[in-house]
């Protein structure tokens, strides 16, 4: 099957004054870059400000069967409410600040914004978003199994965009989530928490707070909780049971709440003393190995 690549030395449009797609058949991938030019038959450095924008048209998507989709910009990457991303069976991957496998150096600080309403869906393929600057989540869905289901990395801030959507589905696999000064903590006023339907999630963020729902209704293993500085807030709301392995601040308050289900927690550790809450609403036992004040 054919592949679709598209080099561009500046930004990459797509749906400029339309809804427009990108379609790759069987196994054909997809791959587009900005900021990246092809010239007398190979790739070379373009412009640093290369942006990518999926435009706000319905029907506006780039997508493939089993090929996989791959969005790199030196610059940043815009995903409107009624754009999207998916595939059948292929992997997704966008990269912000992307240094076109080393031909380009993008800016620092490069973000990926999904605006509320906006997915990306790769079927049974893994999701992977990573950017210099903010992450910000519209949908994203998979029914990957693998421990790579989802990964999303920021240098900065994983923000929630909205309430259209759970922020990340991926039910029988694994996500996790990496960032530098805070999962979950600014975005809409009224719904900053990530939402997570997964099997299992690890969230860890150098400094900030961590603020996540889990609505899975399947039990769930939380790995890893972890900040340097910041408050960590996890509500297990979907009925399944939740168990956590790490949850550890260097300097903030944790609550862990499930609605209706059992909590199991291995290890808890706040420094300076501050406050832990462990709590099992309606119903529900909680089960404690280790806690450290």
């Amino acid at each position: 099957a054919g592949s679709i690549t598209l080099h561009a030395g500046d930004e990459v449009v797509v749906g400029s004054t339309q809804a427009v797609t990108i379609s790759a058949a069987s196994t054909g991938t997809v791959s587009i870059n900005a900021g990246s030019d092809y010239n007398d038959g190979s790739v070379q450095a373009g412009n640093a400000d290369g942006d990518v924008t999926l435009n706000n048209f319905a029907g506006n998507t780039v997508t493939s069967v089993d090929g996989a989709i791959t969005i790199n910009a030196t610059d940043s990457i815009t995903v409107a409410a009624m754009a999207s991303v998916t595939s059948t069976n292929g992997s997704v991957s966008l990269s912000a600040d992307s240094d076109m496998g080393g031909l380009a150096s993008g800016n620092d600080s490069e973000v990926i914004g999904m605006s509320d309403g906006a997915f990306i869906n790769a079927g049974t393929g893994d999701i992977s978003l990573s950017a210099t600057g903010d992450v910000t989540l519209g949908g994203l869905v998979t029914t990957s199994a693998s421990a790579t289901a989802v990964t999303v990395t920021s240098a900065a801030e994983i923000i929630d965009a909205g309430s259209a959507d759970t922020d990340i589905t991926a039910t029988s696999g694994t996500v996790d989530l990496n960032a530098g000064t805070g999962i979950g903590i600014s975005g809409s006023a009224t719904d900053t928490d990530i939402e997570i339907s997964a099997d299992t999630i690890a969230a860890d963020t150098t400094n900030g707070n961590i603020n996540i729902d889990s609505n899975n209704a399947n039990p769930v293993t939380v790995s890893s909780l972890t900040t340097g500085v910041g408050d960590i807030n996890f509500e297990q709301s979907g009925g399944g049971d939740v168990s956590f392995t790490t949850v550890t601040t260097g300097d903030g308050t944790i609550q862990l709440r499930a609605i209706s289900s059992n909590l199991t927690v291995s290890t808890v550790n706040t420094g300076n003393d501050n406050q832990i809450d462990l709590i099992t609403d309606t119903s529900g036992d909680l089960r404690l190995s280790l806690i450290h004040i």
